[in-house]
């Protein structure tokens, strides 16, 4: 588990490593409420089609010690 921290709050949420993504990047999946993902990132949306802003910010990773 990974405390996962951005400038808009954080979460907690179970990590994955692997070669697929490069080093630096950060991936979550947003589609779901589980996730919490929507509360590290902005509600920015198109102001005609009202679809989301593409997901992307600035985060830290931090190991959370024994999983909580």
């Amino acid at each position: 588990m990974v405390c996962v921290r951005s400038r808009r709050g954080k979460i907690e949420a179970p990590v994955k490593i692997t070669e697929r993504s490069p080093e630096g990047l950060v991936f979550m999946a947003f589609h779901s409420p589980r996730t919490k993902t929507n509360l590290i990132t902005n509600s920015a949306c198109d102001p005609v089609t009202k679809t989301p802003e593409f997901k992307y910010c600035a985060v830290r990773v931090e190991k959370l010690v024994d999983g909580g």
